[in-house]
């Protein structure tokens, strides 16, 4: 616990003390957790999202059979779950190897479970800003995501344009923990901020784009 405050508070301290010893198994299923927890308060959310999506669908006249509804609206939750549970590790490990990248980039001292623990805790506030969407989600009986959107997609009309795409990006939360990660990998390569900082920006922009234009065309 003192870590995960640590990173939030003192980032540079925390990562230099994460440098040098574990402390990620933990942090790990705790993250874990929290993932799981907050689906669990967004599911009724989730369900009127996907199901708002196939009767859009259905009205550009692309008929989807009433049992395929069914399954899809079904095997949401489920499926939802595993990924929220399976997110937090593929986070970690291969977070680490796209930063592994970077550390070859600049030249850096850093190894791979360094930072796979960047990846890990930088990751902190996305799961601080997903629970606080589930909670609001959970309080106010929201029957769609977009609804209780911390982003800047809340305020594009059209859910279905690029614009709405491009203005989930602007995440306070998710800005945060890029932030984190630019601190924590600038600590364990021993490069200076500036030199990783536009690895990390570009990489995480092309992620984050590819990331939500699959998930609207899904």
């Amino acid at each position: 616990m003192g870590n995960i405050l640590g990173v939030l508070t003192q980032p540079a301290a925390a990562f230099e003390r994460l440098r040098g010893k574990g402390g990620w198994v933990l942090t790990l299923i705790l993250l874990t957790a929290l993932s799981v927890l907050a689906l669990w308060l967004q599911g009724d959310a989730m369900i009127g999202t996907i199901d708002q999506e196939l009767s859009r669908q259905a009205e550009r006249g692309q008929e989807i059979p009433e049992t395929v509804r069914d399954l899809a609206l079904a095997s949401a939750l489920g499926i939802g779950y595993v990924t929220a549970a399976l997110s937090i590790v593929l986070t970690m490990f291969i977070g680490g190897l796209l930063l592994l990248l970077v550390n070859l980039f600049v030249r850096g001292e850093a190894t791979y479970m360094q930072l796979s623990k960047v990846a890990l805790y930088s990751y902190i506030p996305t799961i601080i800003g997903t629970l606080l969407t589930g909670i609001i989600a959970y309080a106010t009986g929201a029957t769609s995501l977009f609804d209780v959107s911390l982003t800047a997609g809340a305020f594009v009309s059209d859910k279905t344009s690029m614009l709405f795409v491009l203005a989930q990006m602007v995440n306070p939360f998710a800005i945060w923990s890029l932030v984190l990660m630019i601190i924590g990998t600038s600590v364990m390569t021993r490069k200076g901020r500036g030199s990783v900082a536009t690895w990390i920006v570009i990489g995480w922009a092309v992620v984050s784009f590819l990331t939500l234009l699959g998930s609207k065309a899904a």
